[in-house]
């Protein structure tokens, strides 16, 4: 039995860059809902921690 398929290609292509915040722009809206996003997901975590969760 062989470990592993011989003659398949192992490469992949992506639909997204590696980073997709290289993709937009510093004043698009996007960014505003990110920072939101990233302020409350520290209080989230802290809050989950203080509850034991």
């Amino acid at each position: 039995m062989e470990r592993f398929v011989v003659g398949a290609e192992r490469d992949q292509t992506t639909l997204f860059p590696p980073y997709l915040e290289d993709r937009i722009a510093e004043d698009n809206p996007l960014r505003v809902v990110d920072a939101f996003a990233a302020s409350r997901g520290t209080q989230t975590e802290k809050w989950l921690r203080d509850r034991g969760a």
